[in-house]
């Protein structure tokens, strides 16, 4: 229990007489005893409603019956082709030649990619920048 008022999700353990709550709460709580009395008058509700026609629920069953013989919708027949047509765009694009041409040469020596990493840091213009600044030079 929260310490104030009980949650529905206590008092719906109350009801199936699961968890831990203490019942006395319903004595001392007004807010609590008034949820837990439209509570019950639901399930009273519930249990001395109408009773329901077999017309109705053969009509019903009917109207699923219908519904399950006839056509799929129209995002269920395209689905399958989507599905392919998604396969086939990721598999060209993780299978595709340059994609594996990204990957580093496992036989560059240690002391090429020190040279390399060592030259980055030193510039003062990183190399994807030299195109830009073409840009903006005067010839």
């Amino acid at each position: 229990m929260n310490g104030s008022h009980w949650s529905d999700d206590e008092l719906v353990e109350h009801f199936y007489e699961i968890g831990s709550v203490d019942p006395a709460h319903l004595e001392s709580c007004g807010e609590c005893r008034d949820r837990w009395q439209r509570l019950l008058a639901k399930r009273r509700a519930i249990s001395e409603g109408e009773e329901v026609s077999s017309s109705f629920l053969a009509a019903q069953r009917q109207s699923i019956y219908r519904r399950l013989d006839g056509k799929p919708s129209a995002v269920f027949r395209w689905a399958p082709a989507l599905a392919l047509a998604l396969t086939l765009i990721a598999g060209a694009f993780f299978l595709h030649p340059a994609a594996q041409r990204a990957v580093p040469l496992a036989d560059a020596s240690d002391a090429q990619l020190l040279s390399d990493v060592y030259n980055l840091e030193q510039a003062s213009e990183p190399k994807a920048a030299a195109p830009i600044r073409g840009l903006f030079e005067q010839e």
